[in-house]
């Protein structure tokens, strides 16, 4: 079965209905099948779906300054996940966001992934900021600077040529692997506070401890426990569908 969606309220059915159509996922029909029991009836096309959340068929950030790598491989699954994520990510107080998780859990994924599904108008720019080359945070704010396009001035302080660039922009940045810059995670805090309409995303194997940060822990792709699942049922789980 689809996880959670027992759990789900009835309102909440339709919502989801249309994240998982929006996504050519297969468990829109599982989940429009479930509906029935609760006397709702779920019925959109891929591209009603799509416009809904301010997609093309080929969904894209084109008109949005943008620097999100594109993958050579579709994404599966996580559609729950994405739809929580989602949901967090434009609430107001919501500034800092984390996913946590094991190495190899698909976090870098999702998160590019959950970039590219905003709907196009919710942001001035969506930038991608790898960290893995960074041997120490005193680098972040320079490496901000190359994904933001910003050519940094003199001796200037890169941070403070940053944030001036920022300003008041409603930016997303998703900072992907911090686990190794923890020490430097004040500069996350110093970021949101000058930048008051700046989210960032951030991928990491360990939290950074912030009074601001949220929270995601992701986990690995839902498998059938049961053994004697059939196969029909068990295409609607992540891993068999990967």
């Amino acid at each position: 079965l689809l996880p959670g969606a027992a759990e789900l309220e009835p309102e909440a059915f339709e919502q989801t209905y249309r994240l998982l159509t929006a996504g050519a996922s297969p468990r829109a029909e599982e989940l429009k099948r479930l509906a029935k029991d609760y006397d709702i009836t779920l019925n959109l096309s891929v591209e009603q779906a799509r416009e809904t959340y301010g997609q093309h068929k080929d969904a894209t950030l084109a008109s949005t300054a943008h620097t999100i790598p594109t993958l050579a491989t579709t994404f599966v699954g996580r559609d729950l996940e994405r739809l929580e994520l989602s949901k967090q990510l434009v609430q107001e107080d919501c500034r800092v966001l984390t996913l946590l998780g094991l190495a190899g859990s698909g976090k870098t994924r999702l998160a590019l992934q959950l970039a590219r599904e905003q709907n196009e108008h919710a942001w001035e720019g969506v930038y991608f900021v790898a960290l893995d080359a960074l041997s120490t945070a005193a680098a972040l704010p320079s490496s901000l600077a190359g994904a933001l396009g910003i050519s940094l001035q003199g001796s200037a302080d890169p941070f403070e040529q940053v944030t001036r660039f920022i300003g008041e922009k409603r930016l997303l940045i998703i900072l992907d692997n911090y686990e190794h810059l923890l020490e430097g995670a004040r500069l996350v805090s110093d970021l949101v506070k000058h930048c008051p309409n700046l989210a960032l995303l951030i991928t990491s194997r360990e939290r950074l401890n912030l009074a601001e940060e949220w929270v995601y822990r992701l986990s690995g792709l839902a498998y059938p426990l049961n053994g004697n699942v059939s196969l029909d049922d068990a295409q609607y789980q992540d891993a068999v569908h990967l």
